[in-house]
């Protein structure tokens, strides 16, 4: 087999794995849901917070110093 059949197959078998898929009937518990929003609100407000700082710090190293003390 060649290494171009090869890929080619894989590629076409991959296709039809995420394409074609029969309907799934899938119940997520109140809990479990609940975990997935805490988990993305607190991501968001970590990054938030993470790149106020690395704004700071940015500002700080491109801003003007003044030695006039």
């Amino acid at each position: 087999m060649k290494k171009n059949n090869f890929f080619e197959i894989i590629g076409i078998t991959l296709w039809m794995l995420v394409f074609i898929t029969p309907v799934a009937h899938a119940y997520v518990d109140p809990g479990t849901g609940s975990l997935i929003w805490q988990f993305i609100l607190a991501a968001f407000f970590g990054m938030l917070f993470y790149l106020r700082k690395i704004k700071k710090i940015v500002l700080s190293l491109f801003s003007k110093r003044t030695d006039e003390d």
